[in-house]
């Protein structure tokens, strides 16, 4: 009889859980930024910054 109870309260968990990640989902803010011009050289993505005023280039690297 112990498994029985522990079964029956594993899915009102696994209900819960899904009615609490589903509601959590509504509610993100997430947004859409512009795009960045760039430019792809030898594999390496280039932009155009400013720093400080002085403007020069960064390349985006992933790391990878």
């Amino acid at each position: 009889m112990l498994f029985f109870h522990a079964n029956q309260y594993m899915e009102v968990d696994v209900r819960f859980l899904g009615l609490l990640l589903l509601a959590l989902a509504f509610t993100s803010h997430a947004e859409v930024t512009d795009w960045i011009p760039f430019e792809l050289d030898s594999g390496h993505v280039r932009i155009t910054v400013e720093v400080d005023g002085i403007e020069g280039n960064a390349i985006i690297d992933s790391g990878s």
